[in-house]
């Protein structure tokens, strides 16, 4: 079965409250960060979650989120 992120997808939009107040806004997928194929790598053997690094615009603080990956 083939899953997707609502994030990535542009399916769902979040906006969690930092610690200091601010709007934290969605910075992309962690695996876009961790390397220059992660983008390709198989799922199926992971946890069934996109995880999104947040930063606030304010103080800088990043914060990741699990977002389940729904069937399509």
């Amino acid at each position: 079965m083939d899953t997707a992120c609502e994030l990535c997808n542009a399916l769902r939009t979040i906006s969690p409250q930092c610690a200091c107040g601010g709007a934290m806004q969605d910075s992309g997928p962690v695996d876009d960060y961790s390397g220059p194929y992660s983008p390709y790598y198989n799922t199926e053997f992971e946890d069934p979650c996109c995880h999104h690094l947040f930063t606030c615009p304010n103080c800088g603080r990043d914060t990741v989120f699990s977002m389940p990956l729904r069937p399509v």
